[in-house]
């Protein structure tokens, strides 16, 4: 599954514009710093998963010279209907796959999409939202079940969040049955997770090793950092004292994270900046072949060669030019000649 042509109205700085992909394989987006080349690329991730990558207000997506609070966003497929995301009036945000209005959960995985940007080179170093976005991302785009009990348990720990903050004290049968909900889909979440990271885990030496860094496969360990001690439904019900005060829900798989280890101590504290960029990018390496699993993904590449090596520059440029999906990269940088070689359509931005 790919897209083909992309149309874009009053979004980000295209006021009108129009652009064309190849349907597998690689296009190159060049142009100064400035040109738009990013935001196609999260145009591309908007389709895809109903939201930009950075998770921004929708407002802000507007057309700068724009007088009203409109964008749209439409793609077209070699085969299949197209999908287009309309913001409305500053208020409603409307998905639609070819006539039909869907959900954004509708587009989540269909097809599945991998971004490899700056912002995600730091999943191993940056806050623990990062990572549990990722672990949600990947997990969501495999399993629709999954993103079902996603969306029911983020609803019912708003709703519990909202009853912590109430002056009056709860009904102790609806905080009973809240609880009981929480319990019932955040269990079934936990365990996704902790199967996804003995996946990942498994992978992960033999990954870095490709990238040429046998000395990051041999050092680097990961576990999940959890909230939660003991059954679920026990921890919430122990910790509502705690919560009542702190007027939200203090445990949950929306408070964990996951702990990178160099042996003993905490990665953070040791690696490099160059062997955390590799550690992240063989995290995206790892999803990209998760997915494909499933589907093949869209590859979203931002400058992806800037602060690469020739070692990494080698392995990158080997995986990409025999993909057999549709890539999108931008690049600031001269490509090497292999990557250029595999070029199929080459889109210039003034």
């Amino acid at each position: 599954m790919s897209f083909v042509r992309l149309s874009l109205e009053n979004f980000r700085r295209f006021p009108k514009a129009q652009f064309s992909f190849a349907e597998t394989g690689l296009t190159l987006i060049l142009g100064p710093n400035g040109a738009g080349k990013s935001t196609i690329l999260e145009t591309i991730y908007l389709l895809c998963m109903g939201r930009t990558p950075r998770d921004v207000r929708f407002s802000s997506l507007v057309h700068r010279g724009s007088t009203t609070a409109y964008f749209r966003v439409e793609a077209e497929r070699p085969s299949g209907p197209g999908r287009s995301v309309a913001y409305l009036n500053g208020s409603a945000v409307v998905y639609h796959e070819g006539d039909q209005t869907v959900r954004r959960s509708d587009l989540i995985g269909k097809p599945p999409v991998i971004l490899f940007s700056a912002d995600e080179m730091r999943i191993v170093a940056g806050e623990p939202a990062l990572r549990r976005r990722m672990t949600d991302r990947i997990l969501s785009q495999e399993r629709p079940e999954y993103l079902a009990r996603l969306k029911r348990y983020t609803r019912a720990v708003e709703e519990r969040n909202a009853l912590l903050r109430d002056d009056m004290p709860p009904d102790p049968g609806s905080w009973m049955a809240l609880d009981e909900t929480l319990a019932a889909d955040g269990s079934e979440i936990l365990s996704a997770r902790r199967g996804f990271l003995r996946d990942v885990s498994a992978d992960l030496p033999d990954t870095l090793k490709s990238l040429g860094s046998p000395h990051l496969a041999e050092r680097i360990r990961i576990e999940p950092a959890e909230t939660i001690r003991g059954e679920y439904l026990n921890a919430l019900i122990d910790a509502r004292p705690q919560d009542r005060g702190a007027g939200h829900t203090t445990v949950g798989p929306h408070r964990d994270d996951i702990r990178f280890w160099d042996q003993t101590l905490p990665a953070a504290e040791t690696v490099s900046q160059g062997e955390t960029r590799i550690l992240s990018l063989a995290l995206k390496l790892i999803e990209s072949r998760r997915l494909a699993a499933v589907s093949q993904p869209i590859l979203l590449c931002d400058d992806l060669f800037s602060e690469l090596d020739g070692v990494r520059r080698d392995a990158v440029t080997a995986f990409l030019a025999a993909y057999p999906g549709q890539v999108l990269l931008t690049s600031c940088l001269a490509l090497p000649d292999p990557l250029l070689a595999a070029v199929r359509l080459t889109l210039t931005l003034e």
